[in-house]
């Protein structure tokens, strides 16, 4: 799978999954029929972890973990070449991108189980994987932004870094308003379902970028044979 295929599954897979077990769930009037993203009358993980919703779901997450983690992989060699020499920053962003694709299988492996252990295994792998990929995500932001001062990139270019940017800007709002909420008691099952929906879709669509950006970027893979001794 070629970059730009891969950040295209990358940004449309859940979005589609998301949405599609919801509707397999209020079909089977399991949650409320709603608009989840304005509504906030289900979350996603009650929405996916009943009926047949939940070997969809589940099945599909751990797909999105491993693109992701391959995603994120793909994404610091891009920006090491953009840059032309190794930077630290993209190692960092690949492994915190990496350990949240991880905690994402964790989430999607146990979702749908009962026991107190295995409720905080799911609590675990959401809150570090909607905790890490938004830094993963600054990371690489950051670094484009830098290298944009001291490197040529065309008007195209600049813009979707500056999307990306706008999204970033999105999640740490969305992220601050819930901590407000939590902390001022003002939260609420359907607000903070609100913001869980919203945010998965703006953590999502941050990948588009990629999409606009990665149409050149090929994998090359060569096979060298040892010399017989």
């Amino acid at each position: 799978m070629q970059p730009k295929t891969l950040a295209i599954v990358v940004t449309f897979l859940p979005l589609f999954v998301m949405n599609l077990v919801y509707m397999m769930s209020a079909t089977a009037e399991l949650v409320p029929s709603c608009i989840p993203y304005l509504d906030g009358c289900t979350s996603i993980s009650r929405a996916a972890r009943r009926g047949n919703a939940i070997f969809v779901f589940r099945a599909c997450m751990i797909v999105q973990a491993v693109l992701l983690a391959w995603y994120w992989v793909i994404a610091r060699q891009w920006l090491n070449q953009l840059a032309g020499k190794t930077l630290k920053p993209a190692s960092i962003m690949s492994a915190l991108g990496i350990i949240a694709s991880l905690f994402l299988i964790l989430y999607a492996d146990f979702l749908g189980t009962d026991g107190r252990i295995y409720r905080y295994m799911r609590q675990y792998g959401i809150i570090f994987f909607f905790t890490l990929t938004p830094f993963a995500q600054m990371i690489m932001i950051n670094e484009l932004f830098k290298l944009s001062k001291v490197k040529t990139f065309s008007p195209f270019f600049l813009g979707v870094i500056r999307y990306q940017i706008g999204v970033v800007v999105c999640i740490l709002g969305l992220g601050l308003i819930s901590l407000g909420l939590s902390y001022s008691g003002n939260s609420s099952f359907e607000r903070e379902n609100i913001l869980e929906w919203n945010y998965a879709v703006l953590m999502s669509i941050f990948h588009l970028g990629s999409c606009l950006l990665w149409g050149d970027v090929k994998i090359h893979i060569s096979v060298r044979q040892g010399k017989e001794l």
